[in-house]
This record gives C-alpha cells, structure tokens and sequence, in this order.
C-alpha cells in the first residue's frame, strides 16, 4: 500500500468519523426529547390518577348525602 493510498484511507475515516459524531449529536437530542416526554407522560399519568379520586369522590357523595338525609337520591 503506497502513501497516496493510505492517505485516501484516513481522509474516508475523518469523513466516517465525522458522520458518527454527527450521529451521536442526533441520538443525544433524541434521547433529550424522550427524557421530556417520560416527564410529561408522568405528570399526565399523577394529574389523571388525581382527577379520577376526585371523580370517585364525588360520585360517593349522593350516596352520603342520600343516607344521611333518607332521601332515594338516583345514582349515577
């Protein structure tokens, strides 16, 4: 192998190398952005479980008030 040769070689690695690390700026974003949506998914995840107790809660409530005041309230 002659030095032209050789010299050809390395400049297609920079060229790859180059690439590559344009890769891995882009899986790192990538990663950054997926980090964000688990977050999102999680708050969703707290303020639905937060919403439905309420929820419950009140669809109990006739039920508590029909008991303590005797009255056949419908349920719904």
């Amino acid at each position: 192998m002659n030095m032209d040769s050789l010299e050809l070689i390395l400049q297609e690695l920079k060229k790859i190398n180059g690439r590559l690390d344009g890769l891995d700026s882009k899986v790192s974003g990538l990663e950054r952005k997926v980090d964000k949506l688990q977050t999102g998914m999680d708050e969703r995840k707290e303020a639905r479980e937060i919403t439905r107790d309420g929820v419950n809660a009140l669809l109990e409530w006739p039920d508590k008030i029909s008991e303590a005041q005797r009255l056949p309230l419908p349920k719904i």
